[in-house]
């Protein structure tokens, strides 16, 4: 009878045992586990810019899941995933480099179909011209203007009024610089040309009535030390043609 007894017993007591433990959620255990692994993956770096601001480095977004920095200052924290760190400061090395600048000479002239003589302008530009009364046809280029504009290395955003006896607008946008040897490097960039009342509407009204007209829109890529001839419009009913030729200088 007691031998029953204990049988009965001892899988009643281990029953009400267990039922005593703490039972474990398997739901929060696998979150915490998870939130662990996701701190496992990330990491806080913080860096010193040295030729460039913190709001430049924007451009690299794609790498780290936050940031915060100092609108006066050249420090910048951000949250990384460790795996990632190599090739984000790789970039960031090759983006915080000192700014080179392009000095970019800016030629108008005005072609015709007259005969005649082609400028007394440098010998490269004047070679430059020799070509382009091949192609089109001009038979004669009468000077317009000469105008020059500093532009640096990653600059959005560039404008100037041309000197020229016509109402011109140039605007520069996005310049990046090849990072070729010196000699061999290129600029490239997008720019437009406007003018203003160049159908010869009269020029006494106010800005706000007269006729702005993009002449030329394009992208350039010009090689170190260079010419390109960017573009060609024409002028009002006159028959002449007004001839855009870009010169570039890196610094």
């Amino acid at each position: 009878m007691k031998k029953i007894l204990l049988l009965i017993l001892i899988p009643l007591l281990a029953f009400t045992f267990a039922m005593a433990q703490p039972v474990s959620e398997p739901g929060n255990e696998t979150k915490e586990k998870v939130e662990q692994k996701q701190e496992e993956r990330y990491a806080t770096r913080t860096y010193t810019l040295k030729h460039i601001t913190p709001r430049e480095v924007e451009g690299l977004k794609a790498y780290y899941v936050q940031r915060s920095f100092n609108n006066n200052g050249r420090m910048i924290t951000i949250v990384i995933r460790k795996d990632l760190i190599p090739r984000f400061e790789e970039l960031l090395n090759q983006l915080d480099q000192p700014k080179r600048s392009v000095q970019l000479k800016i030629f108008t002239f005005e072609a015709m179909s007259e005969p005649g003589k082609i400028p007394d302008v440098h010998k490269e530009l004047r070679e430059v011209l020799r070509e382009l009364s091949k192609v089109l046809a001009f038979k004669s280029f009468q000077l317009d203007g000469t105008s020059s504009l500093m532009v640096r290395e990653g600059q959005r955003h560039a404008r100037i009024l041309l000197s020229s006896k016509y109402e011109l607008n140039f605007a520069l946008a996005n310049l990046i610089l090849s990072n070729d040897k010196p000699g061999s490097r290129k600029v490239r960039f997008e720019f437009n040309l406007k003018g203003t009342d160049m159908g010869g509407g009269p020029q006494y009204l106010s800005k706000s009535k007269r006729n702005v007209d993009t002449l030329i829109a394009s992208d350039a890529s010009i090689e170190e030390g260079g010419y390109l001839v960017a573009g060609v419009s024409k002028l009002g009913n006159s028959g002449h043609s007004l001839v855009l030729i870009l010169h570039c200088e890196i610094q």
